[in-house]
């Protein structure tokens, strides 16, 4: 008969036991559960994507984004880069968007030298998640500077707020999921020197005479920064989704940023700096005025108009000229934006003295937008144009039916208005 070493067969069971509850109790952290069923509060990759998709999806600061008329946007979650500081945990990803803008200063550079800077250009998005339990979701934009990024070979995809690269220069732009704009710093060789914010200047404003207007800002600086855009959309190659994007093309809208000094020891990713870099402030939410949706929409109204802003020669000899008239068609009420209209002539020089010049040609060329409000979407399509020009070929003039439509997005809905508008104006040949 054989006998049992009970001893030994007690210490293999037991031994099975502790590599089992081992695996269980690793199964569980994974999940962020412990086998009681308490929360595990800790905060990582798989975490920020279990919560952006179980809550965030729900909530309504996602919903104050309108990926429709603004295009889709999603984090990469192969890229996730993990850090913590103060009482935060942060999870950085990159940014993945169908429509993008960018606002990018001029510096004397030509379009093709921005195209590049844009294309440089870093979007993440970032989840922080404090001691107390909440979890915020900010968008950042990490804009070098020219002479950083053609020293990196316009890769600067080593940055993050964890870790700066210590030459790093250019700015670092903070947003709400929604991109209404929290912050911007001016950062120089890692260090945030700067602290920015936009400014409303009359149109046509040169960068010389902004900087005139912060003279009596005591160490403040004005940039002129133009905005760029581009569309991807994704198509499958093979068995492969792959991301296909145009090129970066310039809109012709330019805005203004005054950059006053700032606290050296308050930079992107410091833990001190939450409340002022973040937007992630100690004051209770619920004590918040909420947003009133009525006065948010009345704000973006405007009414049509007719104003003569330039003519500029395109080109002349000395029987025939071709000229361009700009002109403003539509006005918000407090010049957040405008719309303004481009006409093309071709005129020839007569024997009359007093009135040398006629058109023979008078063409509507285009529309664009002059300044926009950030976080809203606003766009203007032209129905209708007529054109004509006076029998006697001294006067032209154009008459525009067009529609103004905005989006924006008010307490996690999206609210839109549009305003069906004509607007004409008359030049002479010889003004």
């Amino acid at each position: 008969m054989t006998k049992i070493n009970y001893v030994s067969a007690r210490k293999l069971m037991l031994s099975c036991f502790i590599v089992a509850s081992l695996a269980f109790f690793v199964a569980a952290c994974k999940k962020g559960l412990t086998g009681s069923g308490k929360i595990d509060t800790s905060f990582g990759i798989d975490a920020a994507k279990e919560w952006y998709y179980g809550t965030f999806k729900k909530s309504r600061d996602w919903a104050s984004y309108n990926g429709t008329i603004r295009g889709v946007k999603s984090p990469k979650w192969d890229n996730g880069r993990y850090f913590k500081t103060g009482n935060m945990e942060i999870v950085e990803f990159p940014l993945v968007k169908t429509k993008s803008a960018l606002y990018l200063p001029a510096n004397n550079r030509s379009t093709s030298d921005m195209k590049r800077i844009a294309e440089a250009t870093l979007a993440r998005v970032v989840f922080m998640k404090r001691d107390d339990g909440q979890i915020f979701v900010r968008e950042v934009e990490y804009i070098p500077d020219w002479d950083y990024a053609s020293r990196h070979g316009f890769d600067i995809s080593s940055n993050s707020l964890a870790a700066l690269e210590k030459d790093f220069t250019g700015r670092i732009i903070i947003k709400t999921w929604g991109e209404e704009e929290i912050s911007r710093r001016l950062i120089v060789d890692g260090v945030g020197r700067k602290i920015g914010h936009l400014k409303q200047l009359p149109s046509g404003t040169s960068q010389q005479m902004a900087e005139k207007v912060s003279v009596n800002s005591q160490n403040c600086t004005m940039y002129q920064i133009c905005e760029f855009e581009r569309e991807c959309h994704f198509v499958w190659v093979g068995d492969m989704l792959e991301k296909i994007c145009e090129q970066w093309e310039s809109t012709g809208n330019c805005w203004y940023e005054e950059y006053c000094d700032g606290d050296p020891d308050c930079n992107p990713g410091l833990a001190n700096c939450q409340c002022e870099v973040y937007g992630i402030c100690d004051e209770d939410p619920g004590g918040e005025e909420e947003e009133d949706c009525t006065v948010k929409e009345a704000r973006f109204q405007g009414a049509s108009c007719s104003e003569k802003n330039e003519i500029e020669e395109e080109s002349a000899t000395a029987t025939e000229m071709t000229k361009k008239y700009k002109w403003t068609i539509f006005k918000q009420s407090w010049g957040l934006y405008s719309f303004q209209s481009l006409e093309k002539a071709k005129l020839i020089k007569t024997t009359n003295v007093t009135n040398p010049w006629k058109f023979t040609e008078f063409t509507h060329n285009s529309v664009w937008r002059s300044a926009t409000q950030f976080g809203v979407s606003f766009t203007c399509t032209v129905h209708d144009s007529e054109t004509y020009i006076g029998s006697a070929g001294y006067a032209a003039g154009v008459e525009l039916e067009y529609v103004i439509t905005f989006a924006a997005a008010c307490k996690g809905s999206p609210i839109a208005g549009d305003w069906p508008c004509t607007s004409a104006a008359v030049w002479t040949a010889n003004e």
